[in-house]
């Protein structure tokens, strides 16, 4: 039997709750595995924080899973996306960018 990710995210989401006995922390799990899954579990990392893109009227436009990345893709220097996370520029090439927050504190302890 195939399953879709979804599907895998799901069932995984299932036995972490199940494991843990922790429902409260379904979102949490949910975002980790969907990481895993779409990067690749030899490339995961739970402390990674996804770089978001926004436009100019703070929309956002894109995630990006570092700033390498963000930069690759949008054509923007590492050091100008660097600037406007530290907030010395407020944008770059018409983005700014901010990190997803995102509870890095989960409680596998049952």
């Amino acid at each position: 039997m195939i399953m879709t990710m979804t599907e895998v995210r799901n069932r995984l989401v299932f036995e972490m709750i199940q494991l843990t006995g922790h429902f409260e922390d379904q979102e949490i799990y949910q975002i980790y595995i969907q990481r895993a899954l779409v990067i690749g579990m030899e490339h995961f990392n739970p402390d990674q924080e996804e770089l978001i893109a926004l436009n100019d009227n703070g929309v956002e436009v894109a995630r990006y899973r570092s700033v390498t990345e963000a930069s690759k893709k949008l054509g923007v220097t590492r050091q100008s996306i660097d600037k406007v996370l530290s907030g010395i520029n407020h944008s770059a090439k018409g983005h700014s960018f901010r990190k997803a927050n995102i509870n890095t504190s989960i409680n596998t302890d049952s």
